[in-house]
């Protein structure tokens, strides 16, 4: 997430989705609220770096992701019940379909399509 002022979105948010995640990575740009300490409550890794543009701030934010997959969210985005249970079950069908694509290489063959994994 790249965030600056969103102290109040943060909650909102985080208090929904935030337990989807096993890593929050969270960029802030320059916040003069409390929005680092609210992402901190969450458990969000919080690293500082002045606005430059989206893009920069955006692709810093993913190269510190360590998590198997990554998801972008921005700080004003909500997310309904129905989105978090389709998260969930999209997350858990990429794990299990990279298990299945793990062990059908094991077994020799070719796989048709790959599925990598961040590793960071």
């Amino acid at each position: 997430m790249i965030l600056k002022n969103e102290e109040a979105n943060v909650h909102r948010l985080l208090g929904k989705v935030g337990h989807l995640f096993d890593e929050i990575v969270v960029c802030d740009t320059g916040s003069t609220d409390n929005t680092v300490a609210a992402c901190l409550r969450y458990g969000a890794r919080v690293v500082r770096r002045p606005w430059r543009d989206f893009a920069t701030a955006r692709n810093y934010s993913l190269a510190l992701a360590h998590g198997r997959f990554c998801m972008w969210l921005d700080g004003d985005d909500d997310v309904s019940c129905e989105d978090m249970y389709k998260i969930r079950a999209s997350l858990d069908a990429a794990v299990e379909a990279k298990a299945a694509i793990e062990a059908e290489s094991k077994r020799g063959e070719q796989p048709t399509q790959a599925l990598y994994a961040n590793d960071g």
